[in-house]
This record gives C-alpha cells, sequence and structure tokens, in this order.
C-alpha cells in the first residue's frame, strides 16, 4: 500500500493505524472487515465508504501525476470533455 493511501485511509479513519493497514496488507476484505469492526459499519456501507476514499486517491494521483501517452490520448480526452472529436 503506498504512503498516500496509507495516509487518506487514516485521515479519513482515525481508529486505523499504521499497524492496522501493515496487517491487512492490501487485503480489501481484511480492511473492509476491520472498518465493519472498528466502525460498526454494515458490509455495504463499508464497501461504498471504502471505494469513495479509493475513487478519490485515484483521481488526486493523476492530478499529480499525469499520465504518460501518446499526444493523441490527450486530444481524444479532451474531444471527450468537450463532448466532440478534436
Amino acid at each position: 500500500m503506498n504512503k498516500q493511501l496509507r495516509r487518506r485511509l487514516i485521515q479519513r479513519w482515525d481508529k486505523l493505524t499504521d499497524g492496522d493497514l501493515d496487517q491487512v496488507a492490501g487485503d480489501a476484505p481484511r480492511l473492509l472487515a476491520l472498518l465493519r469492526e472498528r466502525y460498526g459499519y454494515a458490509q455495504h456501507i463499508a464497501e461504498r465508504e471504502l471505494l469513495h476514499v479509493l475513487d478519490e486517491s485515484v483521481a488526486a494521483a493523476r492530478v499529480a501525476a499525469p499520465a504518460r501517452s501518446a499526444p493523441w490520448s490527450a486530444m481524444a480526452e479532451r474531444a471527450d470533455v468537450a463532448g466532440g472529436a478534436p
């Protein structure tokens, strides 16, 4: 688990420790079980909350380090945003 994700998880859930995340070792079902135990979440709530944090983490990583891709890929992305061809 990278440092940024670890930091986001601990910021979101202050009852989690670095030791907890070391024990989970990137295993999503174990992390979900831990969230359910510590916060009393139902399974679907734990899944939704974890997915939200993961989505935020991925979005932040994309902003911080844009993908290195071919120039036409960037043009295609701009076209998708603009709603048409470049």
